[in-house]
């Protein structure tokens, strides 16, 4: 179905078929008997959703679309380049037969697509579907300019949290939590916070309908910005009613799953839908472990933490892991950042740091994996320092989890 700002009716033929079984009021409830019965009185409300994007694949940010591409070219898979037999595997990294080395898996890029704007009366902006697995990569045909890709050097984490510590970031967020490119709100009916936490209709569980949230969840955003297939742009020209070309935010991962889009496991030409990779592929997951931890900020829950206060390193010792990730019950420090929660490799000397934690991140999150080897002395360290004013309720970190180096 379409969403404001990111699918288009224009763009597809697409047909909804909504059948609805009426409730009836006596009675509100089915009995499991009832399938045994004819002409039973309806009691479900059914919906079809025949439109062509149900058959696209579903981004999910948990999954590295970019592992899945090199493990379906080293079986086999290829890309039909111009419609023929004859592949490179263009994306196949670190050290394949392509020349096109894959993106860091968190980064925020701008791209640039043809999948053409469309904007309301009202100011509302709608685009093509950007999951089309049709787009493509190639100069000959529709879809990406992936030639002229534009880096924002700006990341994003698993909890939806912005990294702008790269000096060269052009994606920050201002006072008011709002999302800045170049300095400047997002354009057109574009402009929103980083997080926008909104109640889900169970009235228990919360979706974050902001940037992080969204960017996140699809691995795609309209940036309100154009540009021309070809021509290489700096990403700041706003986008207009009827433009083809339009630059979205996506994320690296995203790109592998569009890469892997192209791949087939079979080279009969013209190409047999049923031989797409991403249709018929399954692809082995590693194992996460899990080990308990119990480290926790002084008074939580019931008590913010004290003031110019430090906890001593913990330092976690696992020669089995290749990959730790992090798992927080709850983090939450002063709005200025000043607070944090600090995770080393090794030790905990400035060149070993892998990440630092601060501001409200919610509840119940992982961290993005990183990697411990015998370099690091089979050692990651977690520690938190606490600045002169401005407490707040703290963290709680129940376990980590790793992959094991020998599987």
């Amino acid at each position: 179905m379409n969403q404001p700002g990111f699918f288009s009716t224009a763009a597809k033929n697409t047909l909804l078929t909504i059948v609805f079984a009426m409730i009836c009021i006596s009675p509100a409830f089915g009995l499991d008997t009832d399938v045994y019965k004819i002409n039973a009185i309806p009691n479900v409300a059914v919906l079809l959703d025949n439109s062509y994007s149900m058959g696209f694949g579903i981004y999910e940010k948990a999954v590295d679309y970019g592992y899945c591409f090199n493990y379906a070219s080293e079986l086999g898979d290829h890309d039909l380049f111009n419609g023929t037999s004859a592949t490179d595997n263009y994306y196949y990294a670190p050290e394949g037969p392509g020349t096109g080395p894959q993106f860091d898996r968190r980064e925020i890029l701008l791209l640039a697509g043809d999948i053409g704007l469309s904007v309301s009366e009202n100011g509302i902006t709608f685009t093509g579907d950007p999951g089309d697995p049709d787009f493509s990569f190639y100069e000959d045909k529709e879809g990406w300019d992936i030639e002229n890709i534009i880096h924002t050097y700006t990341y994003i984490t698993e909890a939806g949290e912005i990294d702008s510590s790269d000096a060269r970031a052009r994606i920050t967020v201002n006072d008011e939590g709002h999302i800045l490119f170049d300095g400047a709100l997002l354009p057109l009916d574009r402009d929103l916070p980083l997080h926008d936490w909104r109640l889900n209709p169970d009235g228990v569980t919360s979706a974050d309908q902001g940037f992080g949230g969204q960017l996140n969840a699809t691995g795609v955003y309209f940036s309100g910005y154009r540009g021309e297939i070809g021509i290489p742009a700096v990403g700041n020209v706003i986008a207009s009613d009827g433009d083809e070309t339009i630059y979205l935010f996506v994320t690296g991962n995203w790109v592998s799953m569009q890469w892997l889009y192209l791949l087939y496991t079979e080279d009969t030409i013209p190409p047999d839908e049923d031989d797409r990779t991403w249709k018929t592929r399954t692809f082995p997951l590693s194992t996460w472990y899990s080990d308990d931890l119990a480290i926790k900020s002084p008074g939580y829950p019931d008590e913010n933490y004290p003031d110019n206060f430090d906890i001593d390193p913990v330092a976690i010792f696992n020669p089995s892991a290749s990959q730790v990730r992090i798992h927080f019950v709850e983090l939450i420090t002063d709005a200025a950042n000043q607070d944090y929660v600090s995770v080393h490799k090794k030790d905990t000397a400035n060149p070993n740091l892998v990440y630092r934690l601060g501001g409200d991140m919610g509840q119940d999150f992982w961290t993005e994996p990183f990697s411990l080897s015998a370099d690091d002395n089979h050692t990651f360290v977690i520690s938190f320092h606490a600045s002169v004013k401005d407490n707040a309720k703290g963290f709680m970190i129940d376990k980590y989890q790793y992959l094991d180096a020998d599987e």
